[in-house]
């Protein structure tokens, strides 16, 4: 997670933040806030580290079309994921949400008879939509990222205003953590106005050999290219380390995890200040993509009944009321701007700082063009592209919800075909608890053989439909 270190900015001014940045970063909160549907357990979250978007990567090569696999890709390997909600940012980690949801499928029922039977349809048809799909993600709309698809809004702010216009209810003000400026150091300054190099960087090792970098070799990659001899030609090569690296052009699709952790490494070398302004002025537009996971069941995840071995009750998502961790959230809708303009004015030395930053408050200021008007000595700073700023996630409940606890101990009883009693109950209890369908009658019929059969052949049991030994102690072990 990113640190909001206070710091004085080069001047020396005082370390709160202007009243006037104060205001902007609650109106913009509370109109993108407004995006979140009304009830339910939605929230909003912002993406901690600005991450710009190149949306050709989603598109056919040299055409304005969607490429349907790459764009699913693509598109997974930046919305597949959960994270902590901490200060209103999505904290994320390695964990994905197909990983996650794969996990939950290991659990097994915890509850009554009907409750376990209940449970045991939900994982069962849970776990055919997420065996049978490759995990991709669905937007809505399809071809959000073909130019001209969304509907942009437009918010406007400047000194004085009490609300952005748009979606914001003029009364409202929603606070959160303070906006900074964060300044890069000399050695990565080439990069604000060529982004593109960290694509290079988070694609290419320093041997040349096109592989993506290591973590700890990803910041040296960028410095040596963007001090590099004049910035790289799109048509050319770069001499990296006495090595010549092909150019981002020639190399396969970065992988945007990737490009995200150059930029959040960038983000912890970047170095905190306030810059105030008494006249500053800040406009963007700004959609909403939403993510679909038809992978994913909801029903089966805010089911009570059940457990998961070796974890205990809330280790994976305390749930949203909870007072032992940070809630766990699920994204379900982007938030994208593009367009963003950013004007004020300010001392020389302040001036240095805001042309010199990375980024400020959840704008990226990559690929940034800065102008000053002589006359009124104001700076513009716009930047062009589209940004992830913000997350739509889906509060997570308690996972798992119940406690390990020890399995009941397996009959010895060998059933088959025509045998009657109470563990025939027990057995088809069971039976629907792991997924497999049958009903609970106290007699051994031809559903039952079948679901046993079927219950076999998953474990990779020998398959007779006769529940011995070996078939009890799977049913009442790890499932």
């Amino acid at each position: 997670m990113r640190q909001y270190l206070l710091m004085p900015d080069i001047e020396g001014a005082p370390q709160a933040a202007a009243a006037a940045t104060d205001d902007l970063a609650e109106t913009v909160r509370a109109t993108l806030r407004a995006l979140v549907p009304p009830g339910g357990t939605s929230a909003l979250a912002f993406q901690p580290v600005p991450t710009p978007l190149n949306l050709r990567d989603y598109l056919r090569p040299g055409s304005d079309e969607v490429e349907p696999v790459r764009a699913g890709i693509q598109l997974s390997l930046v919305a597949d994921t959960v994270g902590e909600i901490i200060d209103g940012d999505l904290v994320t980690g390695t964990t994905t949400a197909s990983g996650l949801f794969g996990l939950l499928l290991t659990g097994t029922a915890n509850g009554t008879p009907d409750a376990a039977a209940v449970y045991g349809r939900l994982r069962g048809a849970a776990e055919e939509r997420y065996r049978g799909d490759p995990h991709l993600i669905l937007p809505t709309p399809a071809s959000w990222c073909v130019p001209g698809v969304l509907g942009w809004s437009n918010f406007s702010w400047k000194t004085g205003d009490s609300s952005g216009g748009g979606l914001m209810p003029s009364t409202e003000r929603v606070p959160g953590p303070e906006w900074q400026w964060r300044v890069l150091g000399p050695e990565y300054r080439a990069v604000l106005g060529q982004p593109r190099l960290i694509t290079q960087a988070a694609s290419t090792d320093a041997s040349g050999a096109g592989q993506p970098a290591p973590d700890g070799a990803r910041l040296r990659n960028l410095a040596a290219l963007a001090q590099a001899d004049g910035p790289p030609a799109l048509g050319g090569a770069v001499t990296l380390n006495d090595t010549v690296v092909l150019p981002a052009v020639e190399q396969p699709l970065a992988d945007p995890r990737h490009v995200v952790q150059v930029a959040g490494s960038l983000d912890l070398a970047a170095t905190p200040h306030v810059a105030d302004s008494s006249s500053l002025s800040v406009s963007f537009k700004f959609a909403f993509v939403t993510l679909r996971r038809p992978w994913w069941d909801g029903l089966l995840v805010r089911n009570r009944g059940w457990r998961i071995a070796g974890y205990a009750p809330g280790s994976l998502s305390p749930g949203p009321d909870s007072t032992s961790g940070p809630a766990v959230g699920l994204p379900v809708g982007m938030v994208l701007v593009r367009d963003v303009a950013i004007s004020g004015t300010w001392s020389s030395d302040q001036t240095q700082v805001v042309e010199n930053s990375i980024s400020f408050g959840p704008f990226s200021l990559l690929g940034r063009t800065i102008s000053t008007e002589s006359v009124s000595s104001t700076t513009t700073m716009t930047v062009d592209g589209t940004q992830l700023c913000a997350w739509l996630v889906e509060v997570l409940p308690k996972l798992p919800p119940s406690p390990d606890e020890a399995p009941p101990a397996a009959p010895r009883e060998l059933l088959k075909e025509g045998s009657r009693g109470p563990n025939v109950e027990r057995l088809q209890r069971q039976l629907a608890a792991c997924g497999c369908a049958t009903f609970v009658t106290g007699r051994f019929d031809h559903a039952t053989v079948e679901a046993v059969v079927a219950f076999q052949r998953e474990k990779r049991l020998k398959v007779d439909g006769i529940v011995g030994p070996h078939t009890w102690v799977a049913l009442f072990g790890t499932v």
